[in-house]
């Protein structure tokens, strides 16, 4: 059997949040008879048992978490989820002498509702780091393409420089043959 439901608490940034969250369980077909006469029928389990272990157990872990960490982490905080509602599950269950009575197949949160205002600030800073990024990487690039002009800069001055150099030297040299030319 699923119970779902839509507890709402507060990050560790004080942000508000609502929580979609559904945990599958089962009642052990052994222990069924004992929990009909200590809790009741499945949905008085889920009231009375299920639904506040989830609501406990989001708020104390969600409370561990910034905004911005529970989307950025979220298989973290579904372990930890999952961890915090079975043992407060296992705890009830002690305290009424069920042991085992119930098992969890799984836990899925299935969304997270921020504040539009959260929302809108997430998405700026999100353009932001979007908009530094690039202004970098066009830093970089114009970088790379100074670097390269210098080089190519640089090649072509020592190009002209040797040329030079070589012109002057066969000048030189042959200005001695020119003037024993121009001697005759």
């Amino acid at each position: 059997k699923g119970y779902a439901l839509d507890p709402t608490s507060q990050s560790k940034d004080l942000q508000r949040i609502a929580t979609q969250i559904t945990v599958q369980h089962s009642m052990e077909a052994g222990k069924a008879h004992k929990v009909l006469t200590n809790v009741g029928t499945l949905e008085q389990l889920d009231i009375r048992i299920i639904g506040p272990a989830i609501q406990e157990s989001l708020k104390a872990v969600i409370a561990h978490y910034s905004a911005e960490d529970l989307v950025k982490r979220r298989d973290e905080m579904k372990r930890h989820m999952v961890t915090e509602i079975q043992q407060f599950i296992t705890e009830t269950l002690e305290k009424k002498g069920l042991t085992g009575a119930v098992t969890i197949h799984g836990v899925a949160v299935t969304d997270f509702d921020f504040s539009p205002d959260f929302n809108k600030s997430i998405e700026s800073k999100v353009r932001a780091e979007q908009d530094a990024l690039r202004a970098e990487n066009e830093k970089v690039r114009r970088s790379t393409e100074a670097e390269a002009k210098a080089i190519e800069d640089k090649r072509k001055s020592d190009g002209q420089a040797y040329e030079t150099d070589a012109l002057s030297k066969a000048r030189a040299a042959a200005l001695p043959r020119e003037a024993e030319a121009t001697k005759i």
